[in-house]
């Protein structure tokens, strides 16, 4: 008969009365420093074989028991399991849980990592605030990210203290506490490095408290140094003797993790942390220690390191070292490809794939957490290749693959500019007629952007650029051709402005831009790299990828009348972006940060009309090209030998490359001294720091043209005067640009403009309304004063400015504090607008004086202001006429 509900149990449960521990159980935490009564009260309980493949989900290979390690507050419970013969399993597809023996965070002390639940139940019991990973690779996502179950603690400006085995001289072990460290401490920790004593066998936490006891460990932690390399570097600089901080740097090249933590940090901290070595005399004993390192970490991608797994190639499949098939084709990396594009690095690997039988199913390009997480062999080559069904298999694939593969490491840099490869700098182009060293590949719309192979005549491509000097007025020429000889500087010292190019179509505003471009690569007016028919996504990733060269944003026009025309938003989005040096801040669907693509480029850009607003003129150095200014024959010139400009830049760059420190020590102070001697232009503020920026580029330049013997000293000395004038004759037409982009200047002209040809009119404060309803009555006139109608007269110029194509640059109440600002209107004394009697109502208006508005016409500045005739009161067809002509 059935058992009834009292009876029935599953064949899992215990009774109350069994103990929680078998004594075997009992006695290997004991031997590791945790007590029976602790390992109980955290759920820590024996389990036979059935019990744990009820906990993991799935069959054992050996039916063996073992000890469960119930994981708190996790839903399902998540169950780590210690079997008798040493091996540990965990639930399969599930991400690794921080182990928490603590109900409540004592945040007032130290947050001690270890490496599994033991250790951490050893330091719990020993009177530490501890908590245990799954092994030194675990409770991070796919991307290397602190998973969700670190939410448990506390981090922020707290004091954590990674206490890992005495094995941190193994370098996987080694790179896995550097990259923790770094996802603590970007998590807000003070993070630091336990060491215990390296001896001839492996110790934890737990076994060094079971022979020493917890004032030792105590000893230990509290001499924990800082995990990052950098910091370690810090406090040794700070000692006093010289001879004692070398010594401390000697200790330092033999310590794994600070050389790992070197070599798995970005370009600009190795270089910091050389300095300290390069100044003891130590720098070629740190590099031979970094390459050491590199070594042994190599050794344990291609699996020849002791310790690790071992797998055989059987009748064309992989087989594990305890004879188990587990899949029926071989599978190696080929590549290991990492791509740079300046802001983030992503890494690839190209696997190939053939079956038992021979057959070759080719290769496939795979993300690392593909590699590790995913059924990649089916997904990626078909139904052909099989995989043994045990749920740990595709981790053993990928174990298997990586030992037995000896991948080509491959770097791909898909950006431009001046990086440091071995301590040596290099500028990052794509080379035509083979690929360049090292490997330069840009994103799509990019591929124009080149330097040619072979020699060149340096002369001849010199001559060249004079010529393109002359082929317009040295106002428009010489800004653009010191642009291009300043972009390679743009690494030391960031230019804030952008060079804007306008003027009406026919002008030859492309084809200079082409001319600029040709430094730099193969370009003409038709494929210029961007437009702002580009997205400002695009636009960005294009400025933040071209280091050091120009890029050209064509075509600013608008080409809508309608109240949303995102042209000149994405104009003033780059243009900021350049000004500020900075991009705009952007969230991944998960809501965590998009890596920062701050602008790197020399912007260049061309348009039929200006940026809007004064500050975003205030960031540019636009300069007008009308027909005519262009001399169509010395063009044609420069054309015909357009191709002599990227050898030019490519030699001028070579020189530069070995020089790059010193100059780098020399642009900031230089750049301020030009500056201060700028400022006498009178110019706006801004102006100074642009005008010195281009002559830093003209000032290296000649420097390589005396030094190359393209130029004596008194021809050097001679441009360098050219391009002084050339840049204050510049500025002098940008200065008039700002003043007429002033929004009160702005809305006067227009309002004058409006009112003279009868497109709205004025009332007078005493008289009648007007019979006719149009034009629109935007306000009256009393004696010396207009009285404004507020949302009329803002809607009426906003409307007018649509139509021709350009924008309001700033909101209406703006645009009444700045008129105030400027005593153009009359305001209460609490700032507010006044109210004014008008046909016996009072009215908040705007009230603008007569002379003001005057200044704009262009009848006689002393006749007063009247309106117009209504329009429609005139006949059909005829045009209105100006107030003078009335």
């Amino acid at each position: 008969m059935p058992p009834t509900q009292e009876t029935k149990r599953s064949k899992f449960s215990k009774s109350a009365a069994d103990p929680a521990l078998t004594p075997d159980h009992a006695g290997y935490f004991r031997s590791r420093a945790v007590s029976e009564e602790v390992a109980s009260s955290h759920g820590v309980e024996s389990l036979s074989a059935d019990e744990i493949e009820e906990r993991l989900g799935f069959a054992l290979k050996e039916r063996v028991g073992g000890i469960g390690f119930a994981y708190p507050g996790t839903k399902p419970v998540y169950t780590r399991v210690r079997l008798d013969n040493g091996k540990y399993l965990a639930p399969a597809g599930r991400e690794v849980p921080l182990y928490v023996p603590f109900e409540q965070d004592d945040r007032t002390k130290p947050l001690i990592v270890t490496e599994s639940p033991t250790k951490s139940l050893a330091l719990t019991e020993a009177g530490f605030v501890a908590v245990g990973l799954g092994g030194v690779a675990t409770c991070l996502t796919s991307d290397g990210e602190l998973n969700a179950s670190w939410s448990q603690v506390h981090l922020k400006d707290r004091s954590v203290v990674v206490l890992f085995d005495n094995d941190l001289h193994k370098p996987a072990v080694a790179s896995a506490l550097d990259r923790l460290a770094r996802e603590l401490t970007a998590s807000g920790a003070i993070v630091t490095v336990a060491l215990l004593p390296r001896g001839a066998r492996k110790m934890g936490p737990d076994d060094y408290l079971a022979e020493h006891g917890a004032n030792a460990m105590r000893t230990v932690i509290d001499a924990a140094v800082p995990a990052l390399p950098f910091e370690r570097l810090t406090l040794i600089e700070q000692v006093s003797d010289a001879r004692e901080r070398r010594v401390q740097l000697a200790q330092l090249l033999s310590d794994p993790v600070f050389l790992m933590g070197l070599l798995k940090g970005g370009q600009a901290e190795r270089a910091a942390c050389r300095d300290p070595f390069r100044k003891a005399g130590m720098a070629r004993d740190l590099q031979a220690a970094l390459t050491a390192c590199k070594q042994a970490l190599a050794e344990v991608h291609s699996g020849r390191a002791g310790g690790l797994r071992h797998y055989d190639l059987v009748d064309g499949g992989f087989q594990s070292e305890d004879g188990t098939r587990l899949t029926n084709f071989d599978a190696r990396i080929m590549q290991e490809v990492e791509r740079d594009d300046g802001a983030r690095v992503e890494r690839r690997f190209v696997v190939g794939l053939t079956l038992e039988d021979g057959t070759n199913l080719g290769t496939a390009a795979l993300e690392p957490r593909e590699f590790l997480t995913t059924r990649w062999p089916t997904e990626k080559f078909g139904a052909a290749v099989r995989v043994a069904p045990d749920p740990n298999s595709m981790r053993e694939v990928a174990d298997a693959v990586q030992a037995l593969s000896e991948p080509e490491r491959v770097k791909i840099f898909e950006r431009t500019g001046w990086v440091e490869v071995d301590g040596v700098p290099l500028f990052l182009m794509p080379e035509r007629g083979g690929p360049a060293s090292p490997l330069v590949e840009l994103t799509a719309g990019l591929g124009r952007y080149s330097f040619p192979r072979g020699a060149v005549d340096l002369a001849a491509a010199f001559n060249v650029v004079q010529r393109l000097c002359d082929v317009a007025p040295d106002r428009i020429t010489v800004p653009l051709v010191l642009a291009t000889l300043r972009a390679p500087l743009n690494s030391l010292l960031p230019t804030d402005f952008v060079l804007h190019l306008h003027g009406t179509t026919g002008a030859f505003k492309s084809t200079l831009a082409a001319l600029v471009l040709s430094f730099f690569g193969e370009f003409s007016h038709n494929t210029l790299p961007a437009s702002f028919s580009d997205t400002s996504a695009s636009l960005e990733l294009k400025a933040n990828v071209l280091h050091d060269v120009i890029l050209c944003a064509d075509e600013l026009t608008v080409r809508s009348n309608s109240s949303y025309d995102d042209t000149l938003t994405k104009a003033n989005t780059l243009v900021r972006g350049v000004g500020n040096g900075a991009a705009r801040g952007r969230l991944n669907r998960d809501l965590s940060a998009r890596p920062d693509r701050p602008p790197h480029a020399f912007v260049l850009t061309t348009g039929e009309q200006l940026p809007a607003g004064e500050s975003i003129l205030a960031r540019t150095l636009s300069i007008a090209v009308q027909r005519g200014d262009v001399d169509q024959q010395a063009l044609s010139g420069v054309q015909a030998q357009v191709g002599m400009l990227a050898p030019f830049m490519k030699s001028y760059i070579q020189w530069l490359a070995p020089r790059l420190g010193a100059i780098g020590a020399w642009i900031g102070p230089r750049h301020g001294r030009l500056r201060d001697e700028f400022q006498r232009t009178g110019t706006h503020r801004r102006a100074p720091s642009t005008l010195a920026h281009l002559l830093l580029g003209a000032e290296v330049a000649l420097e390589f043209a005396e030094h190359q013997g393209l130029l004596a000293s008194p021809e050097a000395d001679a441009f360098r005067e050219r391009a002084e004038r050339a840049l204050i004759e510049a500025t002098a037409q940008q200065h008039e640009v700002v003043a007429d982009a002033s929004p009160s200047k702005l809305f006067l002209s227009v309002l004058a403009d409006l009112i003279q040809s009868n497109q709205v009119q004025l009332g007078h404060a005493t008289h009648p309304a007007p019979d006719a309803p149009y034009p629109p009555l935007v306000g009256w006139r009393s004696g010396g004063e207009v009285w404004l109608l507020p949302e009329m007269v803002f809607s009426a110029v906003v409307k007018t400015l649509r139509e021709r194509g350009e924008q309001m640059p700033c909101p209406a109440s703006t645009l009444w504090r700045r008129l105030g600002d400027e005593q153009l209107i009359v305001t209460d004394r609490d700032g507010k607008m006044p109210k004014r009697k008008v046909r016996g109502d009072r009215k908040r208006v705007v009230v603008l004086k007569v002379s003001a508005l005057e200044a704009f016409y262009s009848a006689d500045p002393t006749q007063s202001v009247r309106p117009g005739p209504p329009r429609s009161a005139m006949p059909s067809g005829a045009k209105p006429q100006r107030a003078h002509e009335q």
